[in-house]
């Protein structure tokens, strides 16, 4: 497939979207081009995003991404020897917020919520919260990044948490789900 000459070659992740949910997240080294095979190929989507990243954490980033959100279409097709019985399809949810934050920028989040800082620092040692590298390099390192979304609800549960510790406000039973 001829690429268009005016989208310029973006190495990274894409993430394809149908019916407001993800249903495909690739790599490739020209993204825009790939999405579009997808497309000549029959794939159906309505539409796509790209996450620019070096070639070198390419695959890492993919397949962190794969294990975290498990899109729909990524699934690997069982042999026709080991048939198994179809799944239904999974229940459509709102398309996430695919913008990223830093570890220091979740901190910042953070102390928005109230919450002191080093609490992103727990958060990650005890997996409620998962940074994955970013393929950017900065003078201390790779910078690690995780779902902006997935911190801000963190932290809003947290501060929300503490809140009814303090007796500052009482938990309502709709809440339950959330609060623990």
């Amino acid at each position: 497939m001829a690429r268009d000459p005016s989208s310029p070659i973006v190495s990274g992740i894409y993430f394809l979207f149908r019916d407001g949910a993800l249903a495909y997240v690739g790599k490739s080294h020209d993204c825009h081009r790939r999405i579009a095979k997808h497309r000549a190929n029959g794939r159906v989507f309505d539409f796509a995003t790209v996450m620019p990243l070096r070639q070198e954490f390419i695959g890492d980033v993919e397949k962190a991404l794969i294990s975290a959100y498990t899109p729909p279409d990524n699934r690997a097709v069982p042999p026709a020897a080991q048939a198994v019985a179809p799944t239904p399809p999974a229940p459509v949810v709102k398309a996430p917020d695919l913008t990223t934050v830093s570890v220091s920028q979740a901190r910042t989040i953070a102390l928005r919520c109230g919450l002191p800082a080093a609490a992103i620092d727990e958060a990650i040692a005890v997996g409620d919260l998962k940074f994955v590298d970013s393929g950017r390099r900065t003078g201390r390192g790779i910078v690690r990044v995780a779902m902006a979304s997935a911190v801000t609800a963190y932290c809003e549960h947290r501060a929300q948490q503490r809140l009814i510790a303090l007796g500052l406000v009482e938990a309502k039973p709709e809440d339950g789900a959330i609060l623990q």
